[in-house]
């Protein structure tokens, strides 16, 4: 079986030619979608809209807060979650959740050994929020049981959590 070199070099430049053309209107439909969605960031105009909350809450939860996890109190006040006396995010400003478990109780005589039993994983809460000058910001609130493990205060926080994002169902990371 016998092909000409031109009909090679022909079928080569064509297939070359297509993926370059569909390579091309790819991109500029893509470009096109994501120019339409900065666009929409840039005029604030947000893609989801959120009524407005105003969930209170009676229980003052005691966490910790922060990446240094000092110990803090968390409420919701007026649709608003109040961090401590520092920090008060409103329902309207938050953007997103992500809740993890983590081990912090080490075995005392080999600190690089974990000791934690399901029940005694810290509960971790990274919430990130746009400011009113709009930047993004995050923080953690963090519920630690330890030894003996106490489930009703992340629990009452998850709880009030999801009523004031709106019913919604919050998994573990």
């Amino acid at each position: 079986m016998t092909y000409k070199k031109r009909t090679l070099l022909f079928s080569a430049w064509v297939v070359v030619f297509l993926g370059l053309g569909i390579t091309t209107l790819s991109g500029w439909f893509i470009f096109g979608k994501l120019k339409a969605r900065i666009s929409n960031v840039e005029n604030n105009k947000p893609d989801i809209v959120l009524p407005n909350n105003n969930f209170t809450s009676d229980i003052r939860h005691s966490a910790r807060c922060g990446l240094n996890l000092r110990s803090c109190e968390v409420r919701f006040n007026d649709g608003s979650l109040i961090v401590g006396s520092v920090l008060s995010i409103k329902r309207n400003e938050f953007l997103g959740l992500v809740k993890s478990t983590e081990c912090r109780q080490r075995f005392l005589l080999f600190p690089l050994i974990k000791t934690c039993l399901q029940s005694q994983y810290d509960r971790d809460y990274t919430i990130t929020y746009k400011t009113s000058n709009r930047l993004i910001k995050s923080t953690q609130i963090s519920f630690r049981p330890g030894h003996f493990p106490d489930q009703r205060g992340w629990n009452n926080f998850q709880n009030d959590l999801q009523t004031w994002i709106g019913e919604i169902e919050i998994k573990n990371n």
